[in-house]
């Protein structure tokens, strides 16, 4: 049997022309970029789409465009294929989409989240005292020990991402930067600088991760439908508890992604499925987890491949599945409404109704119309109303709905009640 990890990049991964291949085909990648541009206030297809290298590259405005265009591009797999993972994993800003696409995260306070996060970079890159770098080709224990001893008193510099054996990045300031690049050419490796990235998964991200924590404290968080590996550990997410801490952990300690793909492959992942702008972490699945087959949705000829192997279709769809759930929601919350009446007229009566229309449509043998899920979705809200769910429980299972069934076009993406 198939185990499935889905992987979403990082920085790096950005090109101009993203996301059109997807927003060209499919309406639900055009209303994800859409809902992500009303938020941002800019025309953000125009930006990853036809705009200049130069204004994407800005992080307050890369941060958005890659979770968005990971998010559009994961609504295009799961309506095309319908293939759930036991595992995601993000690398770097990744991590959020990873989160995002679990349903641990609303989209639109992802997006809020991560321009903040991109904002906050910026503010440190300029003050122009750090930085980041990709080594390639010098193992990453030498590069360590290399790190450690240009590390003297306030001075700095680590390594913050461990991408493979022979990769990594390193973050610090920018005279052991400088004096780094000269070690590394030494031992026939090569040290390339990232343009406006500050020293991401380091220390010197400090004063930025506390105020990163203020804003991920505003917001609220769901429970998980697969597991999503952190960065900071190589290990799932206890739970949505330890979003707030992990993520503002995440931003000044270093990227575990060897770990993380090594732990992937222990539990008995056999294929890996980059979903998101390029292949980078395809690439870094072959080169550190050989066993497992990679593909990078993003590329036209992985997507057939995928599609001959899951036997995927456009007709595939989840809308059958919707007046099932809703059923399946409606009897297993719990009531706390002692009025019979009440509970007549708004739980039993609306109930009664989603069987009918689950009914009709089963004796047809059809999809249900558009109309007809925006009923049964409203049936379903005044079962929960009328149960006197708390608001927050009735949010959760609202949002549960829309994550599992894929309605991402249909149904409002703030579910609050």
């Amino acid at each position: 049997m198939e185990k499935i990890a889905l992987l979403f990049p990082g920085q790096g991964s950005q090109y101009i022309g993203m996301t059109k291949t997807f927003t060209d085909q499919y309406p639900v990648a055009r209303r994800t970029l859409e809902e992500a541009s009303d938020i941002l206030g800019y025309n953000l297809a125009a930006l990853c789409q036809e705009g200049e290298l130069s204004d994407l590259n800005k992080p307050e405005q890369l941060q958005p465009a890659i979770l968005t265009a990971s998010v559009a591009a994961y609504r295009v797999f799961q309506q095309e294929l319908g293939v759930l993972p036991e595992f995601a994993a993000g690398h770097s800003l990744g991590e959020y989409a990873a989160l995002t696409c679990s349903g641990g995260i609303r989209f639109a306070d992802a997006v809020q989240i991560v321009r903040l996060r991109g904002r906050l970079s910026e503010q440190v890159a300029s003050l122009g005292h750090a930085s980041m770098a990709i080594v390639r080709n010098v193992e990453s224990r030498l590069v360590e020990n290399e790190c450690r001893q240009l590390s003297q008193g306030d001075a700095l510099v680590m390594v913050s991402c461990y991408n493979s054996e022979r990769q990594v990045a390193v973050s610090g300031h920018l005279a052991e930067m400088g004096a780094l690049e000269q070690r590394v050419l030494e031992l026939g490796g090569s040290i390339h600088p990232l343009p406006l990235s500050p020293p991401f998964h380091s220390p010197l991200m400090a004063d930025a991760a506390e105020e990163l924590r203020e804003e991920l404290a505003r917001h609220t968080y769901f429970p998980l439908r697969w597991p999503v590996i952190s960065n900071v550990t190589a290990k799932p997410y206890p739970g949505l508890e330890s979003f707030v801490s992990l993520l503002t952990q995440q931003i000044q300690t270093p990227v575990h992604w060897q770990k993380t793909l090594a732990y992937l492959a222990r539990q008995g992942v056999t294929k890996a499925i980059e979903i998101g702008p390029k292949n980078v972490l395809a690439s870094l699945v072959t080169r550190n987890t050989p066993q497992v087959e990679s593909f990078a949705f993003d590329q036209r000829e992985d997507r057939k491949k995928l599609h001959a192997l899951f036997d995927g279709s456009p007709e595939q769809s989840h809308r059958p599945q919707f007046l099932g759930r809703c059923l399946a929601i409606a009897v297993s919350t719990p009531n706390a409404n002692p009025n019979r009446d009440e509970y007549e007229a708004g739980v039993i009566q609306p109930y009664r109704r989603l069987e009918s229309l689950q009914a009709e449509v089963e004796k047809t043998d059809r999809t249900p119309t558009e109309s007809e899920l925006l009923v049964a979705y409203d049936l379903l809200k005044q079962i929960l109303r009328t149960k006197r769910l708390p608001e927050q429980e009735q949010s959760e299972w609202l949002h549960q709905l829309r994550e599992e069934t894929g309605l991402y076009d249909l149904l409002p993406s703030v579910v609050y009640v």
